[in-house]
């Protein structure tokens, strides 16, 4: 009888003291649109500390959405890595199946040790990176929940004692909302708007000529970091001809991870009439920039005058495509050799139009 109540009192007291165990595991995911990173923490919530054991972390996800046919990366380990702690751990790494959907942190204990007591603050079990299959399954990353088993350095098992926090979804580090491209004149106006910002740093406006593979960057506009109201940003470009275009963003972190928008096509059409801009800077020094149009492909001459009428510089006398052209002046002569400070003129020429005007050179 006494026996009976003695083993009745320590089962009682074993269920006492475990059930005083309790921990969390936290998943914080961040998605590029390349890859998905997924860092797991650990600790102790309960009134009673624990050594951590042989033990699985693993999170089911939708396959469909992620490249597990091949190994994940093991970007980082937390304390309870072989090479942290050799004594207590035989080894720690991730694991995954392409089958049913899952990635995970498995942690080996040596056959004996003392193990490490689980923290009470936030502590990393490791982190995770998992190719994504293609832009077009970000969409499909939600839907996440997880499974484990936890045991403690007596191989009691304490897989009820714990709770997960888990993603519903995955915060993208930018949220584009919308990417457009339109011609006005010679002009083309970007603007692109996003509905979320998480460290973000730049974007880079890429457009290249249909028919080609060669992107090229536009400019370069600085995002906002971080941010949950919607953002617009806009870009005036006035460098591309006349022709048919595609256009794309870059959109970069500040860890210098990125992924690109979808492409918009646009096409920057024919003017309806010759024109001959002002030139751009004025005064200048040491290159200006001279806009002209042209509505039909002809013959043009442009030319650099000084006040008296002698010719200074040929800039252009070719025959022409149909659109909206630039040419540069440099300050210098036919002979290459650069010109006084003063005014100058600068006159286009074609068999159906004529036309000039004045500009400044200065040292």
């Amino acid at each position: 009888m006494k026996k009976l109540l003695y083993m009745l009192l320590l089962f009682i007291t074993f269920n006492f003291i475990y059930s005083q165990v309790a921990y969390e595991v936290t998943v914080e995911p961040v998605a590029d649109g390349t890859n998905l990173t997924l860092s797991m923490y650990i600790q102790s919530t309960g009134a009673t500390p624990f050594k951590l054991g042989w033990a699985s972390f693993r999170l089911n996800c939708n396959k469909d959405a992620l490249n597990l046919g091949s190994a994940p990366v093991e970007v980082a380990e937390g304390i309870f890595d072989n090479g942290n702690d050799p004594v207590n751990y035989a080894d720690q790494f991730t694991s995954r199946s392409s089958a049913v959907g899952w990635v995970g942190v498995e942690i080996d204990a040596n056959v004996t040790f003392d193990g490490i007591t689980v923290p009470t603050t936030k502590t990393l079990l490791g982190t995770i990176s998992i190719p994504i299959t293609n832009a077009n399954a970000m969409a499909l990353l939600t839907g996440w929940h997880a499974s484990k088993v936890v045991l403690d350095v007596d191989l009691n098992d304490l897989t009820a004692n714990g709770t997960w926090t888990v993603p519903t979804d995955i915060p993208l580090p930018v949220e584009l909302k919308s990417f457009t491209a339109q011609p006005q004149g010679r002009v083309i106006n970007f603007e692109f708007k996003t509905a979320q910002e998480i460290n973000s740093s730049y974007a880079l406006v890429e457009v290249k000529e249909q028919g080609t593979n060669e992107w090229k960057q536009v400019t370069k506009i600085q995002m906002k970091g971080n941010t949950s109201t919607e953002q617009t940003y806009t870009y005036t470009d006035r460098s591309l001809g006349t022709g048919k275009y595609d256009g794309r963003l870059k959109l970069v972190d500040l860890d210098g991870t990125f992924k690109y928008s979808s492409v918009v096509s646009f096409e920057a059409g024919v003017p309806s009439q010759f024109a001959l801009a002002q030139n751009y800077p004025n005064p200048f020094n040491p290159t200006t920039t001279i806009e002209y149009d042209l509505p039909k492909d002809t013959r043009v001459k442009i030319e650099i005058y000084s006040l008296t009428g002698e010719l200074v510089k040929t800039l252009i006398n070719q025959e022409l495509k149909a659109g909206y052209q630039t040419t540069y002046w440099n300050g210098t002569d036919n002979n290459g050799k650069t010109v006084t400070s003063g005014v100058y003129l600068y006159r286009i020429a074609t068999p159906d139009f004529s036309m000039t005007k004045k500009m400044m050179f200065l040292k």
